[in-house]
């Protein structure tokens, strides 16, 4: 007859019998020969021979040797408890090995439901086989020694299991293998797993890391913080699962062809496409264009009064128009007419939205300006356009610490001629001429432009016309 396994070992008794010493304690007592049943033995105690079906049991151990189990524990005595081989020779054989078995020689058609159990399994005892349907369950993986490496697995072949750390890993698993199962941390690594492959389990934190998931593999689970790491996820591979705070981080997720860039700026805005996962698919950024209409705050009166910078505005454009000089008053032969009003031009940088500055709208003759408030900067100002006097035209206005800054035209003189003399123009601004000069013997005329001089007249002048604060931005 032929057996799996190794050489078959004959042991011959030097003496039938072993006797120990009890205690009224100990119940199990190591034999020195390795048997594997009652039968092979009679159990004496006190000179009482005990009975075979009822009072002990006999077993072999892993190291090999066998042990008697008595079912009451002896009474103290010396040598008071003798068991007696009922054979001179037995053969016995030694556990068979990894090493002693050919490949396949152990196929799942050779073995009974339920015939490997936790018990049966030492570390490292599944390797390189084919895992078929439902072949390793009810079992305490990796706490009991049993690590599941280098393995294709079948459906359910992992199924109801308490699976500790690395006690799954270099597989390839296939549809619904890993089910039923609480995993404990780093339980399942390094497997090419595929389409629900790891189904109905409690997945503890760092459990699935460093493998390749395909779509749909990681479904119906309870998963915690931090358990899904470091795998390279391709679409919907965690589907249908309760997820807890950060329970899948630093994956690779599939490819959605997004450029990883900042979007949006001071001259352009994103456009963004989102898809029905949450993720983003598209992103790209559309200019502003330079040609878009700036807001204007225009101001004609007001000294210190305060502008407030505007929410989301760091940059301004401020222009400032001095007021422009009145032309001749009563008692000139011939007035002249008034100075233009100076300009000046800054683009204000580095602003915070919220702060404040300070403005002064300049009447006729009189200077504008723009200066610090709750906000710092360099005051932007203009002086306003001199009078006229008898025949002869007022200086014009200028602008100082502008970017831009302009002088005012000087206001024109008088021409005498009697009844039929011509006044002086007013001087004209940034924002065109003054009010022109009058003949005759009649009033000069008002300016009606932001900083324009008045006109010279003979019984009066023209009034100069007041500045202008312009915010652009």
């Amino acid at each position: 007859m032929s057996y799996l396994g190794n050489t078959p070992e004959n042991y011959s008794f030097a003496s039938g019998f072993d006797s120990y010493n009890g205690d009224s304690t100990t119940t199990d007592f190591i034999l020195t020969r390795r048997i594997a049943g009652a039968n092979d033995v009679i159990a004496i105690i006190e000179n009482v021979i005990q009975d075979p079906i009822s009072a002990y049991t006999i077993a072999i151990n892993a190291s090999g040797t066998s042990t008697i189990t008595f079912t009451s524990a002896p009474p103290s005595g010396t040598n008071n408890i003798v068991v007696r081989y009922n054979y001179e020779r037995l053969v016995a054989y030694n556990l068979v090995t990894d090493a002693q078995l050919q490949a396949g020689s152990v196929t799942e058609s050779k073995l009974a439901a339920g015939s490997v159990t936790n018990t049966k399994l030492g570390s490292g005892a599944v390797t390189g086989d084919k895992l078929g349907t439902g072949s390793v369950s009810g079992n305490n993986i990796n706490y009991g020694g049993i690590v599941i490496s280098g393995n294709i697995m079948g459906a359910s072949s992992i199924s109801g299991n308490n699976i500790g750390t690395n006690a799954v890993s270099g597989n390839n698993i296939g549809v619904g293998a890993v089910s039923g199962n609480n995993i404990d941390v780093g339980a399942v690594s390094g497997n090419n797993i595929g389409l629900n492959a790891v189904t109905g389990n409690t997945l503890a934190s760092s459990i699935i890391r460093a493998n390749n998931i395909v779509p749909a593999t990681i479904t119906g689970n309870l998963i915690a913080v931090g358990t899904i790491t470091a795998n390279l996820l391709t679409a919907n591979a965690v589907s249908g699962n309760n997820i807890g705070y950060y329970a899948v981080g630093s994956n690779n997720m599939s490819f959605t062809g997004v450029t990883a860039a900042n979007y949006g700026g001071s001259s352009s805005v994103p456009t963004i496409s989102v898809d029905g996962a949450g993720r983003i698919t598209y992103a790209a950024n559309v200019s502003i264009s330079s040609s878009a209409i700036p807001t204007m705050d225009v101001k004609t009166t007001g000294t210190s009064a305060t502008w407030t910078i505007p929410s989301g505005v760091t940059k301004v454009r401020v222009t400032v128009v001095a007021g422009g000089g009145n032309g001749a008053g009563p008692g000139a032969e011939t007035g002249g007419g008034g100075g233009g009003g100076g300009t000046a031009i800054k683009v204000l940088t580095g602003l915070t939205p919220g702060n404040t500055l300070l403005y002064t709208v300049g009447g006729a003759g009189a200077t504008s300006q723009v200066a610090s408030g709750t906000q710092t900067i360099t005051t932007v100002s203009a002086t306003g356009g001199s009078a006229g006097s008898s025949s002869v035209g007022g200086a014009g206005g200028v602008g100082s610490n502008g970017d831009l800054n302009f002088k005012g035209n000087g206001g024109g003189g008088g021409d005498f001629e009697g009844n039929g003399s011509t006044c002086g123009n007013g001087g004209g601004s940034f924002f065109g001429g003054g009010a022109p000069g009058t003949a005759g013997n009649v009033a000069g005329l008002a300016s009606g432009n932001y900083g324009g001089g008045g006109g010279g007249g003979r019984t009066s002048g023209g009034a100069g016309s007041a500045g202008v604060i312009i915010f652009e931005y």
